[in-house]
């Protein structure tokens, strides 16, 4: 315990430097890290952005790994790059592989910066011992799981799948997902015409008439995402509006 905590300190003392004042933080764009594994000894830490604006955004990063070695050595590993990112887009930008190592503890850092101006942080301490415990209190559970990231193909046509496969493998990456199920629909329109549609429950967010062109598929499949991720930004958004009033 008294390892995390100082491990945790260091980390404090970090952002001490490169924090600012902005009202608007973690408002606009949300820094998240996702852990996965451990797998062959060794955890996946994925830094992702996610935009939740109708702006498009020119940003930079900084991805940490910051591993306590002993009670003197600190070891630490930066990456850091610029990207872009489109109205309501969530996209990975960085990940790190740690070894699974039961007698250190690690955490891993996420900074967004943009223009120079830190607009959002994500920490996550990675503790395998703590994470095999989560891992078997999962299973043990019956109750009071939401099971997310459920997409239905209801699609009629090559072109609809191609476009199921595409949204599907997009929104199995993104860590923003509904507890709702995603539903994919084809609907024969005029002549040979069919129209797609996207819905999260039962609420329509986005549809297009279908062309077996996969680049367009491709582009329809980031779109849909786009605004699948805005639905569930403004479901939040209401949710939390009326628990606090």
């Amino acid at each position: 315990m008294v390892t995390i905590v100082r491990l945790i300190v260091c980390v404090a003392i970090y952002l001490m430097g490169t924090l600012v004042n902005g009202q608007n933080f973690n408002k606009e764009v949300d820094a998240q890290i996702v852990v996965g594994g451990p797998k062959e000894a060794m955890f996946l830490l994925s830094g992702y952005a996610e935009n939740k604006t109708n702006t498009s955004y020119s940003l930079s990063y900084k991805f940490s790994s910051i591993t306590k070695v002993n009670d003197s050595s600190i070891l630490k590993e930066t990456k850091e790059n610029r990207f872009t990112l489109q109205p309501f887009e969530t996209k990975k930008i960085d990940e790190f592989l740690i070894e699974k190592n039961d007698s250190v503890q690690s955490i891993a850092l996420l900074l967004l910066y943009n223009e120079g101006e830190l607009i959002s942080t994500k920490r996550v301490l990675v503790n395998p011992k703590e994470e095999e415990q989560s891992k078997q209190s999962y299973n043990k559970m019956n109750e009071g799981i939401k099971l997310r990231g459920f997409v239905n193909d209801n699609t009629k046509t090559k072109a609809g799948r191609d476009f199921y496969n595409f949204f599907y493998q997009n929104y199995n990456m993104s860590p923003i997902q509904s507890d709702k199920i995603v539903k994919i629909e084809e609907i024969v329109s005029f002549g040979r015409t069919t129209r797609l549609t996207v819905k999260v429950g039962d609420d329509l967010v986005y549809q297009f008439f279908a062309q077996p062109k996969l680049d367009f598929l491709k582009e329809q499949a980031k779109n849909a995402l786009m605004r699948v991720n805005q639905y569930i930004y403004q479901q939040k958004q209401r949710n939390e509006y009326q628990v606090k009033y």
